[in-house]
């Protein structure tokens, strides 16, 4: 790859509290990976056809990147850019991505998330929190439209709340890692099936017009309004309690 094709990102940390970290590429291939030195982003972007200019601002709390272009749509996939971005891990952050069809891979592990919110188009998808955050992650927020999207090791997010939606949207969602709180899984109506798999021992509730799909053969009992199985009917913690009332539920024990 020709260096000269390439632009180069460093964001600094702002002497600020509440920072927020907003990225925007519908149409360019995104990889982020955790950082391992002091600076909030660094990155690069490539676009050797010169299809969208890359816009980097940084104001107060608040940083943006941003990669659009007027007639990027009418380019083949294989000429858009792709943006590589590592995220650190000295300040707790929230961050929103808005992204398009394009396959991305997103490695948020031991990044201090304190909020996240991603925007997917029709493509498959891939996250993982490969290593726990330290941070209270207080609301994830995913909008796919169809998808799939792959989440692994769910976990580790460190998330009090976590809300899928999207049109006709499939989610896997893999709780590998370690469960330390209480995290309220919501689906909204229009997401057509959402699949977890969890830890054997895991304590489990489901708010649903029907029971869940399970793994385990009279897994899931009626009890107070609520689907729950052994472990939760034994009032153990934390507890996965999950809400989706309307598309296909399926719970796979590991």
């Amino acid at each position: 790859m020709d260096q000269g094709e390439l632009t180069y990102i460093k964001i600094p940390y702002p002497k600020t509290e509440d920072l927020h970290l907003k990225i925007l590429v519908p149409l360019c291939s995104l990889i982020i990976s955790p950082g391992i030195g002091n600076a909030w982003v660094t990155g690069k972007y490539h676009d050797p056809k010169d299809v969208m200019a890359l816009n980097v601002t940084q104001e107060g709390n608040v940083a943006e990147i941003v990669a659009v272009g007027a007639f990027a749509y009418r380019v083949p996939r294989k000429f858009l850019p792709a943006l590589t971005l590592s995220l650190g891990r000295l300040h707790p952050f929230s961050l929103s991505i808005s992204a398009g069809d394009l396959i991305d891979h997103l490695d948020l592990g031991a990044i201090p998330l304190s909020s996240l919110e991603i925007h997917y188009g029709e493509g498959s998808q891939s996250i993982d929190f490969s290593y726990p955050n330290p941070q209270l992650l207080n609301r994830m927020k995913i909008e796919a439209d169809k998808g799939p999207v792959q989440i692994e090791h769910l976990a580790n997010a460190n998330a009090a709340v976590i809300q899928l939606n999207g049109d006709s949207a499939h989610y896997r969602l893999n709780f590998g890692g370690e469960l330390k709180r209480t995290t309220n899984l919501h689906a909204g109506m229009a997401v057509s099936t959402t699949e977890v798999f969890i830890p054997s021992a895991a304590a489990v509730k489901v708010k649903s017009r029907t029971p869940p799909a399970s793994s385990q053969t009279d897994d899931f009992i009626y009890v107070d309004k609520e689907y729950c199985n052994r472990a939760a009917r034994d009032r153990q913690e934390p507890l996965l309690d999950i809400n989706a009332p309307y598309g296909v539920l399926k719970i796979h024990y590991f």
